[in-house]
């Protein structure tokens, strides 16, 4: 009498690795910016490529960087961080409207207001020793919101968002101090952002900001 087993570990196996596949393609999704170039800041000469990588989210982030030296700050007491500036084309769903636009764009002023106040104060009125900051959101894109909610519906959402940000800062005198111009993409671990418009760009430009704030924060000393 002859019996039959029957193999399932190939079949157990594939319940991981599809939902590996999935993920990867949440993190990877449509969202295509990239680091840009608009001429907004003063000098672009001493920007260097920090190199691709994933972000905390796990979606693609990679910022050319003018990293700060201790002498370049010394001197300097505080910030003023000038309005922030809308530079997207206007052929993304949040470029067409100043409401979704200002989503994005407080989003970045807010950032760097809590991450520099830390290490000078944030004035509202420039002094002799008081460093601009000087920031626009050069490129975005937008979840397709209602293709994730039908995709997940099979298997999870597909298509995500991020933004590009140009930021530098400025010393009193004049003459950059720090700058990045970056780009940064909504991933696996950024679920709200698959299901509301504005989300994944909101968290891109507040990751792109840090990597301008930690970089200040390693080289400023105390204050005087």
């Amino acid at each position: 009498m002859s019996t039959r087993t029957s193999d399932s570990r190939p079949s157990s196996r594939l319940g991981p690795v599809l939902w590996l596949l999935i993920f990867a393609c949440m993190s990877t999704g449509c969202a295509s910016v990239k680091p840009t170039q608009t001429g907004y800041l003063s000098d672009y000469s001493h920007l260097e490529s920090s190199g691709a990588r994933l972000n905390w989210g796990l979606g693609y982030h990679r910022v050319n960087v003018r990293e700060p030296t201790p002498a370049e700050l010394v001197g300097v007491d505080s910030f003023y961080i000038e309005p922030v500036a809308w530079l997207c084309p206007e052929d993304d769903w949040l470029g067409k409207d100043k409401t979704r636009r200002e989503r994005v764009t407080k989003a970045l002023e807010v950032s760097l207001r809590e991450r520099l106040g830390p290490i000078r104060p944030i004035v509202e009125t420039p002094g002799p020793r008081t460093a601009r900051v000087h920031a626009a959101v050069t490129d975005v894109s937008s979840a397709r919101t209602i293709t994730n909610v039908l995709a997940s519906i099979v298997f999870g959402p597909i298509s995500n968002g991020g933004a590009s940000v140009e930021a530098e800062i400025l010393r009193p005198e004049g003459g950059q101090v720090a700058a990045i111009a970056g780009a940064s993409h909504g991933g696996g671990l950024d679920v709200i952002g698959y299901y509301v418009r504005s989300g994944h760009p909101k968290t891109s430009v507040r990751r792109l900001a840090g990597d301008l704030t930690r970089r200040v924060e390693a080289a400023a000393g105390p204050l005087d």
